[in-house]
This record gives C-alpha cells, sequence and structure tokens, in this order.
C-alpha cells in the first residue's frame, strides 16, 4: 500500500513539515505527523482535529506536494514541486533549457508523475530516478541553490 504523505510550508515559520493532510476549510490547510487510527489518507474538516485533540501545522496551500513513493539516490523522498537533476535528464536538454534539472508534477492525463523540463517532459519511474538527486523545491529561493553541472 502506497504511503500518503504529504509537505507543507508552515504559516508560522516557513519551514517545511511532512504528514497527513488536514483540510481546515476549502482553502485553508494543515499537515500533522501523528497518525490516528484512521486510514492513511486523512483529509478531514478542522471539527473532527479538534475532537480527536491532533496537533497540526497551518501550512501555505501553494506549496503543498504529494510524495511520489520514490526515493532519490540519497534517500530523500521526493515530491511534488521537487527540483531533480541527474546526468540522464542531459540528452533531454535543448538549448532553451538554461536550468539543467526538472520539476516534478502530477500527470493528470496519464495518472504519473513526470519530471517537467521546460521544454520536455519525462516519466520519473522510467527514467532512472534511482540516480537522481532532490536538489530544491520550486517554493525555495532558487538562489540558494548551488548549480549542478
Amino acid at each position: 500500500m502506497r504511503e500518503h504523505i504529504y509537505r507543507g510550508k508552515r504559516i508560522d515559520n516557513r519551514e517545511w513539515t511532512e504528514g497527513l493532510l488536514i483540510k481546515l476549510t476549502p482553502t485553508r490547510y494543515a499537515i500533522t505527523d501523528e497518525y490516528p487510527s484512521i486510514n492513511n489518507r486523512f483529509i478531514a474538516p478542522s471539527d473532527n482535529c479538534k475532537k480527536a485533540d491532533i496537533r497540526f501545522h497551518e501550512v501555505d496551500p501553494d506549496t503543498v506536494g504529494e510524495f511520489t513513493g520514490l526515493l532519490d539516490k540519497n534517500g530523500v523522498r521526493i515530491f511534488e514541486g521537487d527540483k531533480i537533476y541527474n546526468d540522464y535528464m542531459l540528452q533531454y536538454c535543448t538549448e532553451k533549457d538554461d536550468e539543467k534539472f526538472a520539476v516534478i508534477e502530477w500527470d493528470k492525463v496519464n495518472g504519473r508523475y513526470i519530471g517537467n523540463m521546460r521544454t520536455t517532459c519525462f516519466n520519473l519511474q522510467a527514467c532512472h530516478f534511482i540516480e537522481c538527486e532532490v536538489i530544491g523545491s520550486i517554493h525555495d529561493n532558487s538562489e540558494l541553490l548551488t548549480e549542478t553541472t
């Protein structure tokens, strides 16, 4: 069974947090690292959290991404919105690809995770993901990332 783990940046301190996703209102989300004995895809109104005394952190909805179920070469979880790099991807780069990384996205049409590189996309599970490395997130300051060559 696949783990449904989410990641988002906390509203209070802008740090990443991982766990189960809670829908507080139609536009507000939170993440908890407590795993109540319901199912592992926990999406519930905030009233249920208060009744169950579950502690959670409200997160910026724009930063929420789901765990792909895959790990990079360093054992780091790969989430939607992550920037990944590996030498295999270089063969797909064109002159228009000034940044040599792919952004992980969910492909709704084909029901799979893809690596999106401005001019091309590839199936994440078919692209030697085991050799890739998470180098950041689209939600982090790109100037803080070191260039991978």
